[in-house]
């Protein structure tokens, strides 16, 4: 969906949350259009609407013709609507904010959790636990995808999320590298819970520069 090969990103915080997130859309993008790039900015904020669009600007200003997001006004969003090119919504279905440009939006779907949570409290069967969960779990959920996506992209799109959902793909699967070449994940090897939970690097192939511990 990219003229430029050009990706713009806006992260809230270095964290591995976003870090992961970043990351497994690098590798995505990177296994459909081998020659995309990210640009990666910090925010460290998660809501700034001024913010996030004047950083917006500067991904555009850039080259950028998608923007990406980790944080959770409709800012970019909206900026992308205006300047005729596509985005990706965070957290919530952001799809009215950019009607034309909104591919898809990442949203944070915890009913089914809190609900399964509740029962289990009720009935006795409760018990502590981590929970580390995506779209198998029903956790989080996608938006529509915008319907001028061509049919081709939109049958690969779905096919991505059906594997995703059902545990036959992962987003981090070898062979991947850190940044810099360092090793990683070998051929066919998955990575663990503790590699996603402590994500402070970015993947090999990122040019952008990850912020210094502080």
């Amino acid at each position: 969906m990219t003229r430029t090969n050009r990706i713009g990103y806006l992260g809230a915080y270095p964290i591995p949350q976003v870090t992961r997130g970043i990351n497994s859309a690098y590798l995505a993008a990177k296994a459909a259009n081998p020659d995309v790039e990210f640009d990666i900015i910090w925010l460290n904020e998660w809501f700034n609407p001024d913010k996030e669009a004047q950083v917006a600007h500067q991904l555009l200003d850039r080259g950028c013709d998608i923007l990406m997001q980790h944080t959770v006004s409709t800012a970019a969003v909206e900026l992308a609507q205006e300047k005729g090119i596509y985005s990706f919504g965070q957290s919530s279905d952001m799809s009215k904010y950019g009607p034309h440009a909104v591919l898809t939006s990442m949203i944070n779907n915890w009913g089914p959790y809190y609900t399964r949570r509740i029962s289990e409290f009720l009935n006795g069967t409760w018990k502590s636990e981590d929970t580390l969960g995506g779209l198998g779990q029903e956790i989080i959920a996608l938006g529509g995808l915008l319907p001028t996506i061509p049919n081709r992209v939109h049958l690969q799109a779905q096919d991505v999320i059906s594997r995703i959902a059902s545990g036959q793909q992962h987003p981090f699967v070898g062979p991947v590298r850190r940044q810099g070449g360092k090793g990683w994940l070998a051929l066919g090897e998955l990575a663990s819970d503790s590699d996603l939970l402590t994500m402070n690097y970015y993947v090999d192939g990122i040019k952008s520069v990850f912020p210094a511990a502080s």
